[in-house]
């Protein structure tokens, strides 16, 4: 425990001043032989202990708690074809594309839909600063990677990073 800290400090003083101020009659501290300073030390220790848990376990909590709000963005076929340009041209690249955004603070999640027998690939932006924020995009494919793609294009290139994403009424695809 960092005993320098201005919290350990200020709590130190005002338990010595609650000691000092709670006196009996004639002037005699009241259970001052409870309060020495090992002892004292040691309850601030175990409040310091306890807050840090509580913190710990707010935080955690407030991570599980975030609210998604699902982004349809559907593909007509004009769209579909640039698409499958965009594809062509940053193929070898798409790796290093995902990684930033991927620091960028957005999370990427891949998992096989057994009853379409496709894989779905989701992007939900967890960058605190976007107007994207708990939002999430979705896409699906029969190959693993090309709905990644799919899901980053929608999200990065189609759905524009720098605007706010909103439901397309174009018609459904990936």
């Amino acid at each position: 425990m960092d005993y320098s800290s201005a919290s350990y400090r200020m709590l130190h003083q005002f338990f010595h001043a609650m000691i000092e101020s709670s006196r009996d009659q004639r002037g005699n501290p009241l259970n001052a032989h409870r309060y020495t300073e090992r002892r004292l030390n040691q309850a601030l220790e175990r409040l310091f202990q306890n807050v840090a848990k509580q913190s710990a376990i707010s935080a955690r909590n407030q991570n599980f708690s975030r609210q998604v709000q699902f982004i349809s963005i559907n593909l007509n076929e004009e769209d579909k074809q640039t698409f499958q340009q965009w594809v062509s041209e940053v193929e070898s690249d798409f790796g290093q594309l995902l990684g930033e955004h991927v620091h960028a603070g957005h999370k990427y999640s891949l998992s096989w839909d057994e009853y379409n027998e496709t894989f779905t690939a989701a992007c939900t932006c967890w960058s605190e600063g976007s107007n994207n924020f708990g939002k999430c995009v979705s896409a699906k494919h029969k190959d693993a990677i090309t709905a990644l793609m799919l899901v980053y294009y929608k999200a990065v290139i189609y759905g524009d990073e720098t605007k706010s994403w909103s439901n397309s009424a174009s018609s459904d695809w990936g």
